[in-house]
């Protein structure tokens, strides 16, 4: 009876682990977007921009954040204006695969994407 509910119980982890990544990268999208309000709606080049403190004020965020799955850092890029995009480098789960697709989740200016 145990070893049918384990892949219930794996699923379950990994779909809370997804879940955590997703709210990650949304905490760095906002981090994001702090800086820019306060820069002048200058993206900042690089997310370490955001983990370092500045004459007299606090990090927008307290460490390098990291998915909770695989341990991978998000990928950040930008362009000029106001559009960026933020990527999870980790392989989630096959067993989640019906949740994202490779390469995702993915945070774009407009918001995350999930497939």
């Amino acid at each position: 009876m145990l070893f049918r509910s384990m892949p219930r119980f794996a699923r379950a982890r990994f779909v809370a682990q997804f879940t955590a990544c997703q709210g990650n990268m949304n905490t760095v999208a906002k981090a994001v977007n702090l800086y820019a309000n306060d820069n002048g709606q200058q993206l900042p080049s690089s997310l370490t921009l955001l983990t370092t403190a500045t004459s007299g004020t606090r990090p927008y965020l307290p460490s390098n954040i990291i998915c909770p799955s695989n341990g991978a850092t998000y990928t950040y890029s930008y362009s000029t204006g106001t559009m960026f995009t933020l990527f999870c480098q980790g392989v989630h789960s096959t067993v989640v695969s019906d949740l994202c697709s490779p390469g995702y989740p993915q945070y774009v200016t407009s918001g995350i994407l999930l497939k």
